[in-house]
């Protein structure tokens, strides 16, 4: 648990488990859960006149329709180009006060072994980054990067309930696409993907490159081009029901699960080689209903959720709106069931980055990539199982953006 005062210019709002709040901040509260009762907005709860709060600090509109999971919010905002706003971490309650802020001290996404992971760039290095482990004191734990001569890619890196970690990897390749399409280049720079698993001694005792097994006439780029990514790999999943590997494909725009043992391809799910029927999905979706996915994860009662995007420009055939959504995969009869989905109320279209983050009580946080960052989507929604909306937040200030998830605090 943080200590209660400053860490260097953190800030910690009372305990988690009692608060100890100004009287201003006891009405905001009060504002805010009758706000909640009566079905309408909270708005800007924490307001830059509060004492407490540096000036800087953002300002943010509430909605909640109904019961949260339980945990409080943790997450960042971009100010942008609005100078009045800090670009800070926070950890916040419901009703947007914060219990912790920080402008330099700021925690990654929360994995299976209860640390946090980061990511840093590599100095000098394009895209390529080290993976960093912290507690919730911000101490750093431990540090990865992947082997064999290759370095980390920073879309996903995951924890493994055995120690081990997936590092995930772009690499290029130099390949006559005149002999693949008609009007490829010669001497094309192709960006495939490699896939690393690496023991508790950071030994690489797996290793699996996509231009092994997936073609690249598969992608829905331009293959023509002298340079491109043909895959575009922005997830990498442990398989809880049987050890092996998912991988969501955004450029192929299709989910794959490989053996962990061999690196053989099991099944394609979406894309232009797909191996499912799908069941309980909407017709008019069809053969497509999801396109350039992100964020795909699976869990142990063999669902799988994703973030669909819906379009893509190299696609063209989309939906006009993204969604949530998750499907009951069964992969003996190679069927995908549509069990639960949210799509937002007025239509929201994030062609590039999202999530689907599925919590303890079955609730799942929804963030809207490209939308969010544009200013155009809240800085986070949930939903519950029945697809109804519970909780979003937007920043209240003009062109200040965000990013948040949930999290039961102290861990």
């Amino acid at each position: 648990m943080l200590p209660v005062g400053v860490i260097n210019d953190c800030h910690l709002h009372g305990l988690p488990e009692v608060a100890l709040v100004e009287k201003g901040d006891i009405m905001k509260r009060l504002l805010f859960t009758a706000g909640v009762l009566l079905g309408v907005v909270s708005v800007a709860v924490a307001q830059p006149s509060d004492p407490n709060l540096p000036a800087d600090f953002p300002k943010f509109l509430i909605t909640q329709f109904g019961e949260t999971a339980p945990g409080y919010l943790v997450g960042s905002v971009n100010p942008g180009s609005n100078e009045d706003v800090g670009n800070y971490f926070m950890i916040m309650d419901n009703a947007g006060v914060p219990i912790f802020y920080s402008k330099t001290q700021r925690l990654g996404e929360l994995v299976c072994n209860g640390l946090f992971a980061s990511k840093r760039d590599v100095p000098g290095q394009r895209k390529k980054v080290t993976w960093h482990l912290q507690d919730e004191t911000f101490n750093e734990v431990d540090t990865f990067q992947a082997g064999n001569g290759y370095l980390a890619d920073g879309h996903d890196f995951q924890v493994l309930p055995n120690g081990h970690v997936l590092i995930l990897i772009y690499d290029s390749h130099i390949i006559d696409m005149s002999q693949l399409v008609e009007g490829g280049h010669p001497a094309a720079s192709v960006s495939g993907a490699v896939i690393q698993e690496l023991d508790v001694y950071k030994n690489v005792i797996f290793q699996w490159r996509s231009v092994d097994y997936i073609p690249i006439v598969d992608s829905y780029r331009d293959i023509t081009r002298a340079s491109f990514g043909y895959i575009h790999i922005n997830a990498v999943e442990f398989d809880e029901t049987d050890g092996n590997i998912i991988l969501c494909c955004r450029e192929t725009s299709e989910v794959v699960k490989i053996s962990r043992a061999t690196g053989e391809v099991m099944w394609r799910m979406g894309g232009k080689n797909e191996d499912f029927t799908y069941i309980n999905e909407h017709p008019e979706t069809a053969p497509h209903h999801f396109r350039v996915p992100h964020d795909v994860r699976r869990y142990a009662n063999g669902h799988l959720t994703m973030f669909d995007n819906g379009n893509d420009k190299n696609i063209g055939d989309g939906k006009t709106f993204s969604r949530a959504v998750e499907y009951d995969l069964d992969e003996e009869n190679k069927t995908a069931t549509m069990v639960w989905e949210y799509r937002n109320d007025p239509d929201i279209l994030a062609l590039t980055g999202g999530n689907c983050i599925r919590l303890a009580n079955g609730n799942s946080i929804i963030r809207w990539g490209g939308a969010a960052k544009d200013g155009e989507a809240p800085a986070m929604t949930e939903a519950d199982p029945n697809e109804q909306l519970v909780y979003e937040i937007w920043p209240a200030d003009e062109g200040v953006t965000g990013g948040f998830s949930r999290c039961v605090w102290p861990l």
